[in-house]
């Protein structure tokens, strides 16, 4: 400690590792003992570490506290501060909620406090965790600044340096701003597992202080893709076997194991923590908010109600509460923002006339009986994110679920690496690509483009015949500890269209790209779903006289791309017999 506060660094002879870090697990050990187990003694020793801690961090100049938070690795506190905000709570101390803000490190808070975007090559888990701590700080001292930076913070990182599966960073660290396709081939692992444990924590913290959906579609993504697939489907007695990285970069594998790492342990920890989400209630008890679709049983014995969740999801795009107990309550129903048209909701077998808006919550308030029935369709469908910084790299969901295209390696570049798919011919007005990637036999499985794509969360099995490889020179502990490699897999591939087409309508047209550089059907069909065929046409018509303005099109070949549109209609409308086969 004394190294940290005069001159250490990370690493070396002089150096140091992260003290605070440590002393933060041992912290949220003991707040749990305590909390849910009753451990008197575990409160003693918090006692204990509150007031060394307060002594020690009482007297340090800001200066000093700057430069020793600012540290990589070294300065890496965990999340000490919330532990300390929520000690100040548990045992009336002001003054463990003083020591809680001696670890704002000014040089990333105040910047993010006013706006500023800093992240560019911080340390991932880092700082992820410091702002679920200043929101703690805020929780217990309500100084609005707390709040505004934890939510500034998230704000910077969501969507803007998050990948297809809801992980963040190259490595262990946050990658620029806006920068994902470009980052694909940095390095070979991306997507540390504990920066994603902790962007759900802070999801859902932020969540209780302002209930916008947009915090529990982040949840979603990342619980059912990253979070899911970071666990391999193998029992094993001595190994933890989930990730500590989940690799982007397109052929590349999961390894998994990690006995004794960061990522080990929060590994563990979030495939114990699926249901702490998936239910919250409003403050005073009169609102229960549905976040998520997982079978579960909600016993709620201070409003005198049981609820019962039954689902398949997301094998079945549907889910049914069943209500025990009575009495008045809203339920708020999370309606995803990836729902299809037809997300319907009856009670006792009547449909409610209540609006279903994609990235809502969804009201029901009554009087509720017990055996009341609350029954949900949430239709999925097939669509591709576009990666910000180039639309034509894009990665294929089905409702919430990433899928992965089941090929090896291609190559090292952006050049050579990607698979190359053309699926624009398969849109449909609602956006959605159920008519050019089919379902097979097996489920959440597809066939398209001459490749298989499966769930991202399905973690395949293991080369029987792997044995793990000789360490090299400077290959750290983690890398020689980590289980064999399951197959390669693709969650981004590159969209190519040479030619403008509506369903098998083509032009003759090249698609070219326009002013801002994107290719005239990536600029149209990002702006999908289409309400109906009238609409489309005058985007189409719009686009059209953008790209002649700018010299990408003729007048003659704008108005070859217009007829096509318009004999496409049929064509383009949802609900053909694709579409029916795979609703079936």
């Amino acid at each position: 400690f004394v190294r940290l506060e005069e001159f250490a660094t990370y690493g070396g002879s002089q150096g140091i590792w992260a003290p605070y870090y440590t002393l933060h697990k041992i912290l949220a050990g003991l707040i749990d003992a305590h909390v849910l187990a009753g451990n008197q003694q575990a409160l003693e020793v918090l006692t204990g570490i509150g007031d060394w801690a307060h002594g020690r961090l009482a007297p340090l100049r800001q200066e000093q506290l700057d430069r020793m938070w600012d540290i990589y690795i070294a300065g890496e506190y965990g999340g000490v501060n919330e532990s300390l905000a929520t000690l100040s709570t548990l045992l009336d101390r002001p003054e463990y909620l003083e020591t809680a803000k001696r670890f704002v490190n000014a040089n990333v808070f105040d910047p993010t406090l006013a706006g500023e975007d800093v992240l560019d090559g911080r340390h991932a888990n880092q700082h992820i965790p410091q702002f679920t701590g200043y929101l703690r700080t805020y929780e217990g001292g309500h100084e609005e600044e707390f709040l505004t930076a934890a939510r500034n913070f998230w704000e910077m990182v969501v969507p803007h340096r998050i990948y297809s599966h809801g992980g963040v960073g190259v490595g262990e660290m946050l990658r620029e701003r806006d920068v994902i396709a470009g980052s694909l081939f940095e390095e070979r692992n991306h997507a540390e597992t504990c920066p994603l444990y902790n962007m759900l924590k802070l999801s859902r913290n932020l969540f209780f202080h302002e209930p916008d959906p947009k915090y529990m579609d982040y949840y979603e993504l990342g619980l059912f893709n990253q979070m899911a697939g970071s666990r391999r489907d193998n029992e094993s007695a001595d190994s933890p076997e989930v990730t500590y990285f989940v690799p982007v970069r397109p052929g590349e594998r999961r390894s998994y194991g990690n006995t004794g790492t960061c990522c080990g342990g929060t590994g563990m920890e979030s495939h114990t923590k699926v249901q702490d989400s998936i239910y919250f209630r409003s403050v005073y008890g009169s609102a229960l908010y549905v976040n998520l679709y997982i079978p579960s049983t909600l016993h709620w014995p201070e409003k005198g109600f049981t609820i019962t969740q039954e689902t398949r999801f997301p094998y079945e795009g549907s889910a049914a509460f069943t209500v025990e107990g009575s009495g008045p309550l809203e339920v708020k129903l999370r309606v995803p923002s990836w729902v299809g048209n037809g997300f319907t909701v009856t009670v006792n077998g009547e449909v409610q006339a209540v609006e279903a808006v994609p990235g809502t919550y969804l009201s029901l308030s009554r009087r509720w009986s017990p055996g009341d029935r609350i029954e949900l369709s949430l239709p999925m469908s097939l669509w591709v994110e576009r990666t910000i910084d180039d639309p034509s790299v894009q990665s294929l969901y089905y409702g919430p679920i990433l899928l992965a295209a089941q090929e090896g390696p291609l190559g090292e570049t952006l050049e050579d690496g990607f698979l190359e798919m053309g699926l624009y011919r398969h849109m449909r007005l609602d956006g959605s690509l159920n008519g050019g990637v089919t379902p097979t036999d097996r489920p959440l499985h597809f066939s398209g483009q001459g490749v298989t794509f499966a769930p991202f969360f399905i973690a395949d099995p293991v080369d029987p015949d792997w044995a793990p490889p000789e360490a090299a020179e400077g290959d750290s502990e983690w890398r020689r500890r980590r289980g064999p490699p399951t197959q390669p897999y693709h969650i981004y591939f590159r969209q190519r269209e040479p030619e403008i087409v509506f369903g098998t309508v083509n032009t003759g047209v090249p698609n070219a790209p326009g002013a801002e550089g994107s290719p005239f059907l990536d600029a149209l069909w990002g702006r999908a779903p289409f309400p109906d065929h009238a609409a489309l046409l005058t985007v189409v018509e719009a686009l059209a006289g953008d790209w002649v303005a700018s010299g990408a099109l003729t007048e003659a070949q704008a108005a070859s791309v217009l007829d096509a549109a318009r004999r496409a209609e049929g064509e383009l409308a949802p609900g053909g017999r694709a579409e029916r086969d795979l609703a079936h």
